[in-house]
């Protein structure tokens, strides 16, 4: 098995747990998610610790919206009522604290033989979305963004040719159920639009549709695995 690169975040007091630790043991090398957000993930450990259920629903809802191709993996004491609901909400795997890191390893093993390389970049039209890397080229031009600048345009192409109004922006990049009245949506679409033109002035550009939102016409926009 090739060495794997794991980012994990805690929701726990104890950021030292031994589990987590022993993984190295395996030669997995382990990352804080909150040092390495745009680093390459194969595999993402959520530590929650005594967390409360409906966080732990959020951040499982959060994880599949953000990352919806990255494994996870969610470390909790919790019952099977709530183990169940994470599974439900997209985890590939809840655990207990106490399970033998040879365990999690295997689990880990058989959840990256699964998420075989393939599935982590789409193709659609001429773009390519790496989910793993959080990269998206045209053409093969890498355009360099910026984490939200990343979500916005793979957004706006998955649901192309559909416009996408501002508030499904809002909802879907900072998690906002009502309109806080910011020009943080144009901003962001602004500094997009000025990495398309200079990074691939030949992809399809991001065009504004009066009392509808923002739209990218993307030609054969139907996802299919990179061959």
């Amino acid at each position: 098995m090739e060495r794997l690169y794991i980012s994990w975040m805690s929701f726990s007091d104890d950021s030292n747990v031994s589990v987590i630790e022993n993984l190295s043991q395996f030669g997995i090398e382990i990352n804080c998610l909150f040092e390495t957000a745009c680093a390459k993930i194969s595999l993402l450990l959520i530590n929650s610790g005594v967390i409360f259920c409906g966080k732990m629903l959020e951040v499982a809802i959060d994880m599949r919206r953000t990352m919806p191709h990255i494994p996870a993996i969610i470390i909790c004491h919790c019952t099977s009522s709530i183990r169940g609901s994470l599974l439900i909400k997209g985890m590939d795997d809840v655990v207990s604290p106490a399970i033998d890191p040879i365990e999690l390893y295997a689990r880990i093993n058989g959840l990256h033989r699964r998420y075989d390389q393939g599935q982590y970049i789409k193709k659609i039209g001429d773009f390519y979305i790496d989910y793993l890397d959080r990269n998206i080229s045209h053409k093969k031009i890498s355009i360099p963004l910026k984490p939200r600048e990343y979500l916005l345009l793979e957004y706006l192409i998955k649901n192309s040719p559909k416009p996408v109004s501002r508030t499904h922006i809002l909802h879907h990049l900072w998690n906002c159920r009502h309109d806080p009245g910011t020009n943080s949506v144009e901003v962001h679409i602004w500094r997009l639009r000025q990495k398309m033109i200079e990074y691939a002035p030949n992809a399809p550009q991001i065009q504004t549709i009066k009392n509808k939102g923002y739209v990218i016409a993307v030609s054969g926009n139907g996802q299919k695995p990179l061959q």
